[in-house]
């Protein structure tokens, strides 16, 4: 059986205010169910949500080195 956090603990684990949570499941940017008429969220929901909402940051070491690739490239 999934696992379903409440609407708070949500809130917690993705360190966002509860009434921005309210606001991502009404425009329906996070995939919620209604149990009994409250709100859950699976934890694979959440892990993909992070995933796919999640910028990665370079270096500055890193984007120097893609910086000469690309020289390198387009020689």
């Amino acid at each position: 059986m999934k696992k379903y956090l409440k609407a708070q603990e949500t809130a917690d684990l993705l360190g966002i205010s509860l009434s921005k949570l309210y606001k991502l499941t009404h425009k329906r940017e996070i995939r919620h169910k209604k149990i009994f008429g409250q709100l859950r969220f699976s934890e694979d929901v959440l892990s993909e949500y992070l995933e796919e909402n999640t910028i990665e940051i370079a270096t500055n070491d890193e984007l120097e080195r893609k910086a000469q690739e690309l020289e390198v490239k387009n020689g």
